[in-house]
């Protein structure tokens, strides 16, 4: 992702995704789904300058409002229904990088029904855990 590209970190969770992505040259909004890790994360994302919102996944976004969605540390019935619940959000998207901690299978079933491509994955190791990270095209790109 090049600097200056617009990012969502879907349930921000600590911040530190969203506060990398930033000082990389990225400008991005992190949500939360709940008042109280909203306001932990506000306390620490505030003070560089990331916007904060309060939602559930994509909810809070205007279409057009980001680039790329990331969305990572839940289960892949959990962004699946996240990115069905959005659907003009998720249109406007040029890219996703999903990252679910289980059910990828049941997820790779959904993205590729609803038109989705996997452009890459990688393999991602948090201690003793292996994932799978995913960039993912709507259908109607043509990759970057």
């Amino acid at each position: 992702m090049p600097a200056g590209v617009s990012v969502v970190d879907v349930g921000a969770g600590d911040g530190k995704l969203a506060a990398w992505l930033a000082a990389a040259g990225r400008r991005v909004i992190a949500t939360e789904n709940k008042p109280g890790p909203l306001a932990e994360v506000r306390r620490r994302l505030d003070p560089l300058g990331i916007e904060c919102r309060l939602g559930e996944g994509l909810l809070p976004l205007a279409p057009g409002e980001v680039q790329v969605a990331v969305i990572a540390g839940m289960g892949g019935r959990t962004i699946a229904s996240i990115l069905a619940a959005s659907p003009e959000v998720v249109r406007s998207l040029e890219g996703l990088i999903l990252q679910p901690v289980q059910h990828l299978a049941e997820l790779r079933e959904v993205l590729e029904r609803s038109g989705f491509r996997v452009e890459a994955e990688a393999a991602v190791v948090q201690g003793s855990h292996r994932y799978v990270a995913l960039r993912v095209l709507p259908a109607y790109s043509t990759g970057s």
